[in-house]
Parts: structure tokens; sequence; C-alpha cells
């Protein structure tokens, strides 16, 4: 359920980004939800594509061509269940790549992503390396 919440959010959040600073809504319509399946299985269309609408309209309780979080799990459930276009195992392949893409990133490390520190200029003043060249600065009347 995890990965469902990610993936809704992950969707909303687009939108709101390309919405130009638009609060987001909790919810996809269903073009978003089709762009979505879409991009697991390659193009699909007749058929095919009225099921997945009809899936997501069985589940859109208040009938705003819209599906809230609680309504997405129960359409990707109904989805899964039915495996609609095939869409199963070739979502076991778009999760197997990402696994292996996470594995490369993590490979020869404990597991936990490698954390490099970066500290702020203004932070700098406070380290002892750095004292001295902010002093020189601020003597000489350079702030750049």
């Amino acid at each position: 359920m995890l990965r469902f919440r990610r993936i809704f959010h992950r969707t909303v959040l687009q939108r709101f980004f390309f919405s130009k600073g638009i609060i987001p809504i909790q919810s996809l319509v269903y073009a978003e939800v089709q762009s979505m399946l879409v991009s697991i299985v390659g193009k699909c269309g007749g058929a095919a594509q009225e099921t997945l609408n009809e899936i997501l309209v069985s589940m859109d309780v208040d009938r705003k061509g819209e599906l809230l979080f609680g309504e997405f799990l129960l359409a990707m459930r109904k989805v899964m269940d039915e495996n609609w276009h095939n869409v199963n195992p070739q979502a076991q392949k778009v999760a197997d790549k990402t696994a292996e893409q996470a594995a490369a990133m993590f490979a020869g490390t404990s597991g936990k992503p490698e954390r490099r520190t970066i500290t702020p200029g203004w932070l700098r003043a406070d380290l002892p390396q750095y004292r001295g060249r902010l002093e020189k600065q601020l003597q000489s009347g350079d702030t750049a």
C-alpha cells in the first residue's frame, strides 16, 4: 500500500508543479491514472481503454471524474485482479528494474545511501579553517 501511496502522491505533486503553484487536490483524474498505467503497459486502445475506464468509473464513488486515494487503491486492486491489458508482468518488470537500479546505486555500501555533508557558506565562518579567510575578506572589504 505504501508504494501505491507514493505513486498517488507523486502524480498529485507533478500536477501541482506544472499548475503554477495552485494548491493540489488530493485526487487523480481518470486521465492521470490512465496515463500512469499506459506508461507501464504501452499503448492501448479500443476495448482495453474502455475496460479501464469502466474500472475507474466503478470505483469513483462520488462520480466526479476523479479518484481519491481510497478509490485509487480499489481501482488498482481491480486492475491487478483482472490483469488489465497484461499489466501484472509489465509492472513486475518495472519493479525489478527499479530494484536493480537501487541495488546498483548502493553497491559497495552498507545498504544505506552515502551521506555527503556540504557546509553552507554562512556556517563556514564558524569552522576554524575558514575563519581566517573570512576575517581577511572583511578587513579588505571584499565580501564576494
